[in-house]
């Protein structure tokens, strides 16, 4: 039997003993605590892509140095969306889900994206049932309407702020969905294609 991680330090016998002197002495000094707090040092990640049939087409690392910046962006988003779903314990017991507020929080997101790409990640999020505050500049307003449920503008003259909150009923989302022209004729959630 090896013992427990954090038997006594001044244990000679523990197996543990030098990892926890060579921790003790790394945390004292500045250049070796900031590598033991990477994760990166001791962790690696890999993000692989499957088509439709769950064959796999490529991994993070590839798509990185060949794809464009919208390409590049949206696995992030995916694996950003699938680690709060797990850190927030999100899951589906008879058709409800549980787990706390599941807020996700995303600052000039989805810049890079294409139209199509940008709701395919937002309607992702929200189908693993985060919820979702969106920052986003003004051009973005006609992309993002039709996958949120309120948009409030903040605008600033001087030192007056106005806020107008907006809140798009499910008869609008469906006039801007069949508006959309990356969607099927239908108005159903289906992207055509990514715009070329």
């Amino acid at each position: 039997m090896a013992g427990g991680l954090f038997d006594p330090a001044h244990d000679p016998g523990s197996p543990h003993h030098k990892a926890l002197e060579d921790i003790t002495a790394a945390l004292q000094d500045p250049k070796a605590a900031e590598q033991l707090q990477d994760y990166r040092n001791f962790l690696v990640f890999e993000v692989e892509m499957c088509d439709t049939e769950g064959t796999p087409t490529a991994d993070l690392e590839h798509r990185i140095q060949k794809g464009s910046g919208g390409e590049n962006q949206t696995p992030y988003y995916v694996a950003t969306g699938a680690s709060l779903a797990a850190a927030y314990r999100i899951k589906e017991t008879f058709g409800q889900y549980q787990g706390g507020m599941s807020l996700a929080v995303f600052d000039e997101a989805f810049s890079k994206l294409s139209v199509a790409t940008c709701h395919s990640c937002i309607e992702f999020l929200k189908n693993i049932q985060l919820q979702l505050v969106v920052a986003a500049p003004d051009e973005k307003y006609a992309t993002m309407a039709e996958v949120m449920d309120e948009i409030v503008w903040v605008t600033r003259e001087g030192g007056t702020v106005d806020i107008e909150v907006i809140y798009i009923k499910p008869e609008m989302r469906a006039m801007l969905r069949s508006d959309n022209p990356y969607r099927h004729a239908s108005g159903t959630a289906e992207f055509l294609h990514e715009p070329v």
